[in-house]
């Protein structure tokens, strides 16, 4: 699986401050997704960090089309959000 992430995404960021939720996109491994459309979300972040998150609830998805393309919309909570950054 990719670690592709929009920039709508990253605009989120801001929210946690309020406690909100961010979330994220993932593409399926192989699709081709523009560069200015999309960005990693960190170096670190990497899919055995995702996977732990996820594992513990921290981290949801759903499957959502855009523009044709299947993407995994992920929802990362802020106490996960919190657990990420304790690790990188």
């Amino acid at each position: 699986m990719s670690k592709l992430i929009t920039n709508e995404a990253l605009r989120m960021l801001s929210d946690f401050a309020n406690g909100a939720c961010i979330n994220f996109y993932v593409t399926p491994e192989g699709e081709h997704v523009r560069e200015k459309t999309c960005k990693r979300l960190s170096k670190q972040f990497d899919k055995r960090t995702f996977n732990r998150l996820k594992d513990l609830g921290l981290i949801t998805f759903s499957s959502v089309y855009h523009c044709g393309i299947q993407w995994l919309q992920y929802r990362i909570s802020t106490k996960g959000w919190e657990v990420f950054n304790a690790r990188t």
